[in-house]
C-alpha cells in the first residue's frame, strides 16, 4: 500500500502495473529529447520518443504534442518520481516545462 498527496487528498494504491498519463502543456522537440542516454527515437511509429527508467521500473512515452504516458510503474509514486525524472532531464538540454503536470491513471492490473 502506499501513501500518495495529490492536491491535499490522500490516495492509496496497490497495484501490480499502473498507467497513467499526463501532458506537459508544451510541444516537445522530440529529435532534440532523443540526445539524452535513456531515450529511443521511434520515428517509423508516428514520431514516438520513449525514455527507460530502469531503477522505478517506468517507461515513458513521450508525443511532440506534450503528451506522456507512463507504464510499468507498481505505484503512483513512482510514477511522479518518473515525471520529475523527466521534467530534471529536460531542463539540461533546456527545454523548459512551465507547469507541473498532473497524472490521471488509465488503467491498474
Amino acid at each position: 500500500m502506499v501513501k500518495v498527496y495529490d492536491y491535499g487528498k490522500h490516495i492509496s494504491i496497490k497495484s501490480k502495473g499502473l498507467t497513467t498519463s499526463a501532458s506537459l502543456g508544451v510541444e516537445l522537440p522530440l529529435k532534440k529529447i532523443s540526445s539524452l542516454s535513456n531515450t529511443k527515437f521511434h520515428s517509423q511509429t508516428n514520431g514516438i520518443l520513449t525514455m527507460e527508467i530502469k531503477k522505478l521500473g517506468v517507461e515513458i512515452l513521450i508525443f511532440s504534442n506534450g503528451n506522456l504516458i507512463f507504464n510499468g510503474a507498481k505505484t503512483l509514486e513512482d510514477n511522479y518520481k518518473a515525471l520529475d525524472f523527466l521534467i530534471k532531464n529536460l531542463s539540461r538540454i533546456e527545454i523548459k516545462v512551465k507547469r507541473k503536470a498532473r497524472l490521471t491513471v488509465q488503467n491498474l492490473a
